[in-house]
């Protein structure tokens, strides 16, 4: 592993017990604030010498990288090349958040804050490929391991006889393996005494046969409102750490879901990052596919909802996807 000033391993199996440390993935996390380090969030999968695996958090902060410059006797071209003799080269060992700085210095160039710019320079290698697919490929080349991923599944239902703007979801069902969660709105259920035992012999009149050939003990959990069901959706889904989120037609749900934490001044990201990331260090970004697409030609085209692939970033242990 490349070296850190500081890391937080959340693993309580004993080192002498673990064969393999697989990458399943990691997320970039710039530096809150000035002279705050960064952090490189990595979901780990232990194996075991029993032949066991289990999910893992790993914090690193202020990981280092290698980076590259042409030494001052051999920068007498003004293209880059494809490839260089290693001895006309000088390392540096940099992190993500002080690369462009630390470059520009050692090449005696004036920064500005672009990288696109920077990295234009003809004496600079290495740096094309991102911190967290050096990460991945360097837990690789130590372990030689990799396995499936782990995915949940996510599914919504919304209150179709509401006259709210927001249609906000009344229940929640999350899936993975043998487990089975189900939360719903208290408010939904108005009326019904005692429902969950009700729920709990429909779910297996009409569901029996999928319960029994998946070993599933469904759970169902009554929720105080919108929000209180997402919070407790989303910590079940941190203590099951999958490796994926599935969800369908995501760009529905998140929407709702950010505009109802707007109205109440609740950040996001509290809500969905892993609670082990510190909250300086939370952060949720949702990028939107364009709904129309503009073609060489300068023609446009519409995008239908499968064609559009939306970015979501966050730090924890799974990563988050439309089914769509």
């Amino acid at each position: 592993m490349s070296e850190c000033k500081h890391v937080v391993d959340y693993c309580t199996i004993p080192e002498s017990e673990i064969v393999a440390r697989e990458c399943r993935f990691a997320t970039y996390v710039p530096p809150p604030e000035e002279g705050m380090d960064d952090l490189h969030v990595i979901k780990e999968i232990i194996h075991t010498k029993s032949g066991e695996s289990f999910p893992n958090l790993r914090l690193e902060y202020g990981r280092e990288r290698e980076a590259f410059i042409t030494r001052k006797g051999y920068r007498n071209h003004k293209q880059h090349k494809e490839n260089e003799e290693i001895h006309k080269l000088q390392k540096l060992m940099v992190t993500e958040s002080n690369m462009d700085r630390r470059l520009a210095a050692a090449l005696g160039l004036w920064h500005r804050g672009n990288r696109r710019k920077l990295f234009e320079c003809p004496y600079i290698y290495g740096v094309d490929i991102t911190s967290t697919a050096v990460i991945k490929k360097s837990y690789f080349e130590r372990w030689k391991k990799t396995t499936g991923f782990s995915i949940s599944e996510l599914d919504i239902e919304t209150n179709m006889f509401s006259d709210e703007e927001v249609q906000e979801a009344t229940m929640v069902s999350i899936s993975m393996k043998g487990r089975l969660a189900t939360f719903i709105t208290k408010d939904y259920l108005k009326g019904f005494s005692d429902p969950i035992p009700q729920i709990e012999a429909l779910t297996q009149k009409y569901l029996g046969d999928v319960i029994a050939a998946r070993g599933i003990k469904p759970e169902t959990y009554i929720v105080e409102d919108y929000i209180d069901m997402w919070r407790q959706v989303f910590k079940m889904i941190h203590e099951w750490q999958p490796d994926i989120l599935s969800i369908w037609n995501v760009l529905f749900e998140l929407e709702n879901l950010l505009a109802a934490c707007e109205a109440q001044n609740i950040d996001i990201a509290d809500i969905i990052c892993d609670p082990r990331i510190p909250k300086a260090y939370r952060y949720f970004d949702f990028i939107k596919a364009p709904e129309i697409k503009k073609m060489a030609s300068g023609k446009t085209m519409p995008q239908k909802p499968s064609q559009r692939w939306h970015k979501i970033k966050f730090p924890a242990s799974f990563l988050m996807i439309d089914q769509m």
